[in-house]
């Protein structure tokens, strides 16, 4: 008599950038595989290079190929708002056993002070507006969302733009902000397909919120730069304008997932010993 192990479904990545390729990664070191998706040809290929099972979504064919393959599958969204897209979506994660959107806490606008898993939504810009409509639309069908702040990790984050000499202070650096790492982000994605109650939203980051001038000031003592200039508020990408703390207590406790990057220190920590040892 011989038994078998049950496989464990397959991932549909929608989206496959920075957020996406982590989490297809964290899937195969889990046991799972992974189905990345992208729009462009070039990267299709340059996504097979790095060993990826690519689905390449050129019409409306291959959405419906990628809608028919959905059930019994999980899926994350990982991509901005775009209607088409946004549609096939939808029906792909009503039709998944469990799915995750990735969304942005832009859909918070002007809201200032603390934003845990109880904070309205109040976007103040076209692009936050179309940020929570698409939120609704993957809520309706069944996905768990996830708000998150500026996400970095290998290759992105303010070190890189420090490096460069091409980031400049907002204002005087008092307001605060709150990030993820990456790898975080992607765990957090896979936990809330596992544990993640269908339409629920959850606001993602890490357990310690900084000014940008305390952040700035520990990557600019550890890459040994002086302080960069300051910029007016008004000049800077909305993403660094805001002032606001997330408290990610309530969304890890609800997905039972613990964080591999508590604060700043530890996940940039990692990345300078990178620069370092590179």
């Amino acid at each position: 008599m011989t038994s078998s192990v049950a496989q464990k479904p397959e991932i549909i990545v929608i989206g496959c950038g920075f957020v996406g390729r982590e989490v297809a990664r964290q899937a195969a070191v889990t046991g799972s595989s992974a189905l990345v998706t992208t729009r462009d040809r070039g990267r299709a290929g340059q996504l097979r290079v790095e060993g990826l099972a690519v689905h390449l979504l050129d019409g409306d064919e291959a959405w419906e190929r990628l809608l028919a393959r959905a059930t019994g599958s999980n899926c994350v969204i990982t991509y901005p708002p775009e209607p088409n897209a946004d549609r096939w979506a939808s029906d792909i994660a009503g039709r998944a056993h469990a799915s995750v959107y990735i969304s942005s806490t832009g859909v918070y606008g002007d809201t200032t002070g603390e934003i845990d898993d109880a904070t309205p939504a109040a976007p103040s810009t076209e692009r936050g507006l179309r940020r929570l409509a698409s939120e609704r639309r993957m809520r309706e069908g069944g996905a768990v969302v996830l708000r998150a702040p500026g996400i970095y990790g290998p290759g992105r984050g303010l070190h890189i733009r420090l490096r460069a000499g091409t980031f400049k202070m907002t204002g005087d650096g008092t307001s605060y902000l709150s990030r993820i790492h990456v790898a975080d982000l992607a765990g957090l994605a896979l936990a809330a397909l596992a544990r993640g109650r269908p339409g629920t939203v959850h606001v993602v980051g890490d357990l310690m919120p900084s000014t940008q001038q305390q952040l700035v000031a520990f990557l600019c003592d550890r890459l040994g730069l002086p302080m960069p200039e300051q910029a007016e508020r008004a000049r800077a990408h909305e993403t660094l304008r805001s002032d606001r703390r997330i408290d990610p207590r309530p969304a890890l406790s609800a997905l039972g997932y613990t964080l591999r990057y508590a604060d700043y220190r530890d996940g940039y920590g990692d990345l300078l010993n990178s620069f370092a040892s590179g």
